[in-house]
């Protein structure tokens, strides 16, 4: 396989990775030393592209995903796989792998350990292709805070290769509440505004694999009706959306799936309306599931 190294630019609103290669062995199958064994009933948790043969095209598959960060493994021993049109939160506490998860579906880390594909491709075979297919809201905007809002979309374009008229990108700048901020300087916006014009850069990408993490985070009730209505037609449009997400209330009921995360490791997954019940320690709800000490990372 490849041994990818990552050399990180801004690329307006994103980090955007630009990628050496050396050749080196195949990693091993199997985690190193001193790895988190698996939860107990681990191999009981089924994904859905596993969980049938008539399932709609595999938007990602993850086997053994791993990822160390020095002695630290912030993710281990996944296995999980999202169908296209899926909705799919990510929940666990502070530190339990869900950005790692995100960066890693994003292109901007690699496996430690395991495999990781991105519409049936590896990041070592076809990085750009990769890169091209997915959007990530991080937890920063990396916005440039000297120019405009309209300046700043109006630059997007012209990176993403879609030159666009200033009354499209005005439309655009509408479709996320910020038509009348169009000529206010970044510097001047709330955190809010600013989590608005991020997800402008989001729509304007129109990828098949979108990757939120915390995307209801710094919103108003307005902004969050805004996301979800957003979520919603990307559903329609048959587009893979990962969430991660603190905000379990508003996101089970926007997703269709959830997975829990504790320690880097998948504690539970089922149905995302399940999930409340579960973090209330409700049994029977996609099994006994047993989330004592679900606090901390790993």
């Amino acid at each position: 396989m490849f041994d990818v190294g990552l050399m990180l630019v801004v690329r307006v609103g994103r980090f955007t990775p630009q990628l050496r290669y050396r050749t080196e062995p195949h990693a091993p199958c199997s985690l190193p030393v001193g790895t988190p064994p698996r939860p107990p009933g681990f191999a009981a948790a089924v994904t859905a592209a596993d969980a049938g043969s008539e399932t709609p095209p595999t938007a990602f598959r993850a086997r053994d995903l791993s990822r160390r960060y020095g002695q630290k493994w912030a993710l281990a021993h996944l296995d999980l796989d999202a169908p296209s049109g899926e909705v799919l939160l990510i929940a666990g506490p502070n530190g339990s792998g869900k950005t790692t998860f995100l960066r890693l579906l994003a292109g901007l880390l690699r496996p430690t350990v395991g495999e990781l594909e991105v519409f049936g491709k590896s990041l070592a075979s076809d990085p750009f292709g990769w890169r091209r297919n997915v959007s990530l809201l991080s937890h920063a905007s990396y916005l440039y805070e000297p120019l405009t809002a309209l300046e700043t979309v109006r630059l997007w374009a012209r990176l993403l290769g879609r030159p666009t008229s200033d009354a499209e990108l005005r439309a655009r700048l509408a479709e996320v509440g910020l038509e009348s901020e169009s000529d206010t300087v970044v510097a001047g916006f709330s955190a809010g505004m600013q989590k608005r014009l991020t997800f402008a850069r989001v729509r304007l990408e129109d990828s098949a694999l979108v990757l939120l993490d915390e995307p209801f985070a710094a919103l108003d009730a307005a902004g969050q009706d805004l996301v979800a209505d957003w979520i919603a037609a990307d559903r329609k449009a048959g587009k893979t959306v990962v969430i991660a997400s603190h905000n379990l209330e508003r996101a089970s009921r926007i997703a269709d799936r959830a997975v829990l995360l504790a320690r880097g490791q998948m504690t539970w997954q089922g149905a995302a309306r399940q999930l409340p019940g579960v973090l209330s320690g409700v049994a029977g709800v996609g099994g006994v599931v047993n989330i004592a000490g679900l606090a901390g990372g790993v």
